[in-house]
């Protein structure tokens, strides 16, 4: 299971929160910090495409059932999820041209982080560049948590062979989760501060429950005095 599996589960974390029962919501820190940002009622400028964008990451993530259950997928299933992820890239690709940036204005928070999300999963590391100033200045109004933005910017570095900058990839290392390879971490909790993200050590506990595995610390940054 790549790590974009662990990029659903946080991306839709705050998605989720809401249905789930108050006790559970406060068992961790970060599910509250990301409940904030659960969808908000309210008009919102474009709601055709706010309600075809949330039919969209529905259709994305059934198609991704396999690794919500801890396992890799069958033939069938990742064929499924190459021909959605193909037909999805084309659809986000349209919204841009002839939309825009679908911000949290146009279609909500929900529908905002649902294009996100499929944004992560697009084989198409071109359509991420172009998203990305957009789904940044989104994430430094507060409209959405930073979250979204430093695992696209990661995610687009890795997609050109470079280290990622904010930590949010991970790779699964026999039975336990590592920390994909990080520019200058000795520094890594000081740029995770300067974009509003929590240090990396309560970002790994999160993931790991997410995950229900456990961490390679050699694969941490040294804790700092």
């Amino acid at each position: 299971m790549k790590h974009t599996a662990l990029a659903a589960l946080l991306l839709l974390a705050a998605l989720v929160c809401p249905a789930q029962p108050a006790r559970a919501q406060e068992e961790h820190s970060e599910v509250r910090r990301l409940a904030q940002w659960a969808e908000r009622p309210g008009p919102v400028k474009n709601e055709e495409l706010r309600r075809e964008i949330l039919r969209m990451v529905k259709e994305d993530q059934a198609v991704r059932a396999f690794q919500f259950e801890g396992r890799g997928p069958t033939e069938a299933e990742a064929r499924a999820v190459k021909e959605r992820d193909e037909a999805t890239t084309k659809r986000l690709s349209e919204i841009l041209d002839r939309h825009g940036f679908p911000g949290v204005e146009m279609v909500g928070v929900g529908g905002t982080r649902a294009f996100i999300t499929m944004l992560v999963h697009s084989p198409s590391v071109e359509l991420m560049r172009r998203a990305l100033p957009h789904v940044e200045r989104a994430a430094r109004r507060g409209e959405i948590p930073p979250d979204d933005f430093a695992m696209l910017a990661d995610d687009v570095l890795g997609h050109e062979g470079k280290s990622q900058l904010y930590g949010t990839n991970f790779r699964f290392d026999g039975d336990k989760l590592a920390l994909q390879p990080t520019q200058d971490p000795a520094r890594l909790d000081e740029r995770r501060r300067e974009i509003g993200l929590p240090p990396i050590a309560v970002y790994v506990q999160f993931i790991a429950g997410l995950a229900g595995k456990k961490v390679d610390e050699s694969s941490l940054p040294p804790a700092r005095k």
